[in-house]
């Protein structure tokens, strides 16, 4: 039980380190001097975590707030797995070797996530569930950019596929 209290004391400190230092780069990109500095960043990525574990989201009080943000939770894991096989294209594009076997999966599972994502987003606005739809349209905008920009580069590499 020890181990165990120890890795969630662990996860969560490493969780809200993390936070603060990117609500700490979001203040330094775009200047904002309330997030460079001193305890607001902190308190904001407290305050974050808080509404996020407190908040009604299901509308349904047998459903804990938790596992009303699962489907964020496995969006955002499509999300990375795209951006994993994306690197991986990049890499193999870069070296000049072919890339054909990882596109496949990556339009794939990048299909997928979005087509839940739409699901999910359709169904929280009929919901109302304005806290999971942001939540969802958070995670996946800055990585549908990030894989948008990777495809366009991974396009404009040339193909090395070999002919047969």
């Amino acid at each position: 039980a020890l181990l165990v209290l120890n890795l969630s004391v662990t996860t969560l400190d490493a969780s809200i380190r993390l936070q603060r230092n990117l609500l700490r780069e979001v203040g330094e990109i775009y200047r904002i001097e309330h997030l460079k500095r001193g305890h607001r960043p902190l308190l904001l990525a407290v305050g974050l975590a808080a509404l996020l574990a407190l908040t009604d989201v299901s509308g349904d009080r047998a459903l804990s707030a938790a596992n009303g943000f699962w489907p964020v939770f496995g969006l955002a894991n499509h999300l990375f797995a795209a951006l994993g096989l994306l690197l991986i294209g990049l890499l193999l594009a870069r070296l000049q070797r072919p890339r054909a076997l990882v596109i496949g999966p990556l339009l794939a599972v990048l299909a997928l996530g979005l087509w839940s994502l739409i699901l999910q987003l359709k169904l929280w606005w009929g919901q109302q569930h304005w806290l999971l739809a942001m939540a969802a349209i958070l995670a996946a905008a800055p990585a549908l950019w990030v894989l948008a920009q990777g495809l366009l580069v991974m396009r404009r590499a040339p193909d090395t596929t070999p002919e047969t």
